[in-house]
């Protein structure tokens, strides 16, 4: 696993196995689509659950060619895969506690995208990783 990889996980709290299990499932990711994997951006959603537990979802790889999302990696193999190449047609965020520039323990943002393909995906983060969500927007959905 990529050095950046371990850092942002670990910044996010994901630790012990599953820590062992994203990069089982980045492992996966690197079979699949190695040239990508290299320069990918890594993105986890995550939630506060209703007793204050955080819990993580799906686990997202992003290029300027593609979105790849692992959903429920801590449970299962699902992975899917679609093309930027053409584009975003419709993308809304939702923030609370979250200025877009400083983050604390309360904010909460989730994006949601729509590509040409009618296929999509909804993230969420929570915290700190309120930022990381921002950088993928920023990064790959808006320049489209």
């Amino acid at each position: 696993m990529r050095t950046e990889f371990q850092e942002y996980l670990r910044e996010i709290g994901v630790e012990g196995a599953f820590l062992e299990r994203a990069d089982a499932i980045l492992a996966h990711f690197e079979v699949l689509v190695p040239d990508l994997v290299a320069e990918a951006t890594l993105f986890v959603s995550d939630r506060i659950d209703e007793e204050g537990k955080r819990r993580y979802a799906s686990l997202w790889l992003f290029t300027a060619e593609a979105m790849m999302e692992a959903k429920e990696f801590l449970e299962k193999v699902d992975i899917d895969f679609a093309p930027l190449t053409n584009g975003c047609v419709y993308w809304v965020i939702n923030t609370r506690s979250f200025s877009l520039k400083e983050t604390t323990d309360a904010s909460r943002m989730s994006l949601r995208v729509i590509l040409p393909s009618d296929v999509g995906g909804e993230l969420q983060a929570t915290g700190s990783n309120c930022a990381h969500l921002l950088d993928v927007l920023r990064q790959y959905i808006l320049p489209l």
